[in-house]
C-alpha cells in the first residue's frame, strides 16, 4: 500500500523513480540478479505484484469515488 498516494501530484520522472524502487526491492526479495536478464514484467508476474503506477491510479480513483459518495450523502441530508 502506498499511503497517502490518493492526494499526490505525480510527474513521469517521479513515477519512474517509484517503479525503479519497486523493481529493485522485488528483485532483491525474489533473489533475481541483474545478469539473469529477467524483464520487469516477468518480475511482477513472479511476485504476483502490480505495477506501482496502476496502484497509484487505482487508489486515486477509489478516493475520488468515495469523496463523491460522501458529498452526495451530505447533499441528501440538507
Amino acid at each position: 500500500m502506498v499511503y497517502g498516494s490518493e492526494t499526490w501530484t505525480l510527474y513521469k520522472h517521479q513515477i519512474k523513480k517509484l517503479r525503479t524502487i519497486q523493481q529493485r526491492h522485488l528483485r532483491s526479495i525474489l533473489k533475481i540478479k541483474w545478469d539473469d536478464y529477467v524483464t520487469n514484467d516477468e518480475v511482477l508476474d513472479r511476485a504476483m505484484a502490480e505495477d506501482v503506477e496502476n496502484i497509484l491510479i487505482r487508489n486515486r480513483l477509489r478516493w475520488v469515488g468515495m469523496l463523491y459518495v460522501c458529498r452526495m450523502i451530505d447533499q441528501l441530508k440538507h
